[in-house]
């Protein structure tokens, strides 16, 4: 891997740990669904103007059902399903149980893609387990109904960005990237949309700092971030791409403990280090680079 993707690799680990972070800041006060469609829909903006500029043609006719559909289930839900979480989890914790979705991104493409499941990845299935059980029970943070339900809303987002993944893989593969990362973020828009006069924000006036953490969500942790995302994936192929996964906890962790003085426990080494071995397992270390290859 050539220099230059290892520090993007880098950056992109570094911005959606962020993201965690930035939730976390804006969520308590603007709530979850505000919270959300801020971040799509500044996101969406920031893509737009970016073809504008650049004499780009947004070619979505005809496919906007699918887009709305993908924005759904490969954003707006997961997202918002996060954000709420970190209301009651740490940012750190949140982005931990986050690194869950590659198992069940291969959950659902046995489910329907029918692609073949081996030993490995029921033992990776057995570890993440491990992992999130270890985060919930040795950390500082009371074992309450709340702290459960948070945990399930972030296993859930991790579930739905399977679910999304593989909705991408059998309907949308011949959009272009940065078309796609638009439509998703645009239709992400849309579904929300609604749900900030159904479950509005308690006022609107909050604190510049707040507005600016869901700002600098949607155009540095979402558009630029997926902009990276899908260069990496053109440039170096989409399992070294998958490695993301292995830094964003790590940078979680590190924002949280730096910038809100989230307190790091037993739990948060076991519950990363058992995650960690499960993300391997189920890649068998090809992401790393450590799969040996097989000569002709």
């Amino acid at each position: 891997m050539k220099t230059r993707d290892l520090l993007a690799l880098t950056g992109l680990a570094a911005l959606w740990g962020a993201s965690f972070l930035f939730m976390r800041v804006s969520t308590p006060y603007l709530g979850p669904f505000a919270t959300i469609w801020v971040r799509v829909t500044v996101a969406a903006l920031v893509l737009w103007i970016g073809f504008v500029v650049r004499g780009k043609k947004i070619n979505l006719k005809g496919s906007w059902g699918k887009m709305i559909l993908v924005g759904a289930i490969n954003a707006a839900i997961p997202f918002t399903l996060i954000s709420a979480a970190t209301l009651t989890l740490p940012a750190s914790t949140a982005s931990v149980i986050n690194a869950t979705t590659p198992l069940f991104a291969a959950m659902m493409a046995w489910l329907v893609l029918k692609e073949p499941l081996k030993g490995n990845h029921f033992l990776a299935f057995a570890f993440g387990i491990g992992g999130v059980v270890a985060l919930l029970g040795w950390s500082p943070l009371p074992f309450t109904h709340e702290v459960v339900l948070a945990a399930l809303m972030s296993l859930g987002a991790s579930m739905f960005y399977g679910i999304g993944g593989v909705y991408v893989k059998k309907k949308l593969m011949g959009f272009d990237g940065e078309v796609l990362s638009f439509g998703q973020q645009a239709g992400a828009a849309i579904v929300l949309f609604p749900m900030i006069f159904i479950q509005p924000p308690v006022s609107w006036s909050v604190p510049i700092g707040v507005w600016l953490a869901a700002i600098t969500l949607g155009v540095f942790c979402t558009s630029i971030a997926y902009l990276i995302y899908f260069s990496l994936i053109r440039r170096i192929g989409p399992t070294k791409t998958l490695s993301v996964t292995f830094m964003v906890p790590f940078f979680g962790v590190l924002w949280g403990s730096i910038f809100l003085n989230e307190a790091l426990s037993l739990g948060t080494f076991l519950g990363f280090g058992l995650i960690f071995i499960s993300l391997m397992l189920l890649s068998e270390g090809e992401v790393l680079g450590l799969k040996k290859k097989v000569r002709s």
